[in-house]
């Protein structure tokens, strides 16, 4: 029973040392994190950090850039006083965390000032993309007329009764793509829109005439524009009142 109880003895204070242990653990400070300050976009590959400067700084600062592309900072950095970057790399500084990076997209430094800061002093820190977006090639789609617009039409139109429009329009246009346009004075203004008939292969329209007697009226097809196509139009054409 005395062996027990001492064994007993010896586990209590244990555990009453590593709960010291313990309590002294949770009370040791936490380092600060990096002040983080915005890159405000200059341009497609340049921004910049503006720091307020005071004296006897020595104080972690960072920077996420605005995008996902490599960015470096320029070794032309300016400011309205003097300021010193410490850190690892050229310029003296960490990105993505890695020490002697060069470019990232999550910088670091510390940056560090003298004893007599003058008063509404910044450090202006700019920062580059390391392959400029600018230079990055972009195709542009050709845009080219419709290969062909073709049309045919009765030459004269009963009154109120229709005049026959057909075309046919190469490559093949959306529905609602092809119109006839009829000329008012000197405009040219929507008279309807052409309906593909499959049959014919064809696009069709079925305009009611409603022009006084000897009018004659000049009309003229639009193949509309799209994104590699320009608006493409036929030639002008007449159908007159039937007498």
């Amino acid at each position: 029973m005395r062996t027990v109880v001492r064994i007993t003895e010896r586990l209590l204070v244990a555990f009453l040392a590593l709960s010291s242990l313990a309590v002294i653990f949770i009370e040791l400070p936490v380092t600060a994190s990096a002040t983080n300050v915005a890159c405000v976009v200059i341009n497609v590959d340049t921004c910049t950090v503006t720091i307020s400067l005071s004296s006897n700084m020595d104080e972690p600062i960072g920077s996420t850039m605005p995008d996902t592309q490599p960015w470096s900072l320029n070794v032309a950095t300016t400011g309205s006083a003097p300021y010193t970057l410490m850190g690892i790399g050229s310029p003296p500084s960490t990105w993505n965390g890695i020490a002697g990076a060069t470019n990232g997209t999550v910088w670091a430094a510390v940056l560090t000032t003298g004893a007599n800061e003058p008063s509404g002093a910044l450090a202006i820190l700019t920062f580059d993309h390391v392959t400029p977006a600018s230079t990055t090639t972009t195709t542009l789609a050709v845009i080219v007329p419709y290969e062909s617009v073709n049309w045919s039409y009765t030459g004269v139109a009963p009154d109120n009764g229709f005049a026959t429009i057909m075309s046919s329009v190469l490559p093949r246009p959306a529905r609602g793509d092809v119109i006839l346009q009829r000329k008012s004075g000197t405009k040219w203004v929507r008279a309807g829109i052409l309906n593909y008939n499959a049959s014919v292969q064809r696009w069709i329209i079925k305009l009611k005439w409603g022009y006084p007697k000897r009018a004659r009226e000049t009309f003229r097809i639009l193949a509309v524009a799209t994104a590699r196509l320009s608006a493409t139009y036929g030639g002008d054409f007449q159908i007159a009142t039937m007498s």
